[in-house]
């Protein structure tokens, strides 16, 4: 198959993120059409939908769709991680400072514990997953991005790539599961702050020093997972929202041909595609194979499994040709009617009996056309 060109390469992966741009741009015009609709405009508020729930679950799905491409990408963890610290915490740590800045004239919500804990909470961004409030009333998302985040690390250094969308479902489960066993996470306290600090500390330090990488990344995506399912704030609901997340990741592997499982039309559309490229015009000409199937370079793999189907067993070997022997001098002297040129080929089952016929033939023409042409006899002869 004739590779891409690199201009078509990079147009297809900027048309994939244009996608994932304006799916973004929806997310945002949902939270902002909630946060008018409650506080300025609450008369157009609709009441069969929620607009900010939607908008940031459309933001985690967009999250489980990129961060498991940004992990293979970059190919080992502690690349990940070095571009995720960069990439979240200058930002984070300047509305912190900010806010508190502001904090003699705009206080600082109530519900911020007003001790150490506070820091440490902030410190792994795992706000919500511990119990603890943030300075900011949005950063409670960070809490579940930091979650999938270590769960998606510890998947991959194990090797688990997850393309028959089974994750999201026993996540689903597992949300279903918390909600109707308890109302209120078991675990909770201020000492959760304290533990989740030092091991997402020890591990990070691992990871980025590049010692022991797989059983801290494990380690990592352990507690992550115990704090979600047994004290974050509402541990039901933070398990559906990674559930989502991974369902994006499942949704990127089914797109890019690496699920066992893809949905029935998924597979339809590519049964599809390929017809219509056999169907072009001109297509069967370039794409006819020696024995009228379609080339698999034209289609890929599977267009050379259906021109095995549709074309039966090849033969063994293609019979080796060979050349007419009939004689230049004769045929230049019988003319064009003499026969095929002597570079065209015939099979060799058959290409004795056809060259000693037109040679024969050949033989009869040059005759009658030298009689045809002999001068008249004299008649004092």
């Amino acid at each position: 198959m004739v590779a891409a060109p690199a201009s078509t390469a990079a147009r297809t992966e900027t048309t994939r993120l244009d996608w994932l741009d304006a799916l973004r741009g929806l997310g945002a015009l949902a939270v902002v059409g909630e946060h008018l609709t409650t506080w300025a405009i609450p008369w157009l508020r609709p009441t069969a939908i929620n607009l900010g729930v939607y908008g940031v679950l459309v933001f985690f799905l967009v999250s489980g769709y990129i961060i498991p491409h940004s992990l293979e990408r970059h190919g080992d963890v502690r690349a990940f991680w070095i571009g995720r610290v960069f990439r979240l915490y200058p930002l984070y740590l300047a509305a912190i400072v900010l806010t508190l800045a502001l904090s003699p004239w705009i206080a600082v919500r109530a519900e911020v514990p007003r001790d150490a804990s506070a820091v440490a909470a902030h410190a792994t961004m795992l706000l919500d997953a511990v119990g603890a409030a943030g300075v900011l009333n949005t950063m409670w998302t960070l809490s579940y991005e930091m979650v999938f985040y270590l769960l998606a690390a510890a998947l991959f250094v194990l090797g688990v790539r997850d393309g028959r969308g089974v994750l999201p479902v026993l996540l689903a489960v597992a949300a279903a599961l918390t909600g109707l066993a308890w109302a209120a996470p078991p675990l909770s306290g201020a000492w959760l702050s304290w533990v989740s600090l030092a091991v997402f500390a020890a591990g990070l330090a691992c990871v980025l020093a590049g010692r022991a990488v797989r059983g801290a990344s494990v380690a990592l995506g352990v507690m992550a997972l115990a704090l979600l399912l047994l004290s974050s704030r509402v541990p039901w609901f933070g398990a559906a929202i990674v559930a989502v997340m991974f369902a994006g990741t499942a949704i990127h592997r089914w797109e890019r041909g690496q699920g066992a499982a893809r949905p029935a039309a998924a597979r339809r559309a590519d049964r599809a595609r390929r017809g219509q490229l056999l169907a072009l015009p001109g297509a069967p000409a370039a794409a006819a194979g020696p024995h009228g199937g379609a080339r698999g370079d034209a289609v890929g793999p599977g267009g050379r499994a259906a021109r095995r189907r549709r074309a039966g067993p090849r033969p063994a070997a293609a019979a080796e040709p060979a050349q007419s022997p009939l004689p230049g001098a004769a045929r230049s002297a019988a003319g064009p009617a003499a026969g095929p040129p002597a570079s065209l080929s015939v099979p060799a089952s058959t290409s004795v009996p056809m060259a000693a016929s037109r040679q024969a033939k050949s033989s009869s023409r040059t005759c009658r056309s030298w009689w045809s042409k002999r001068p008249a006899a004299s008649p004092a002869a």
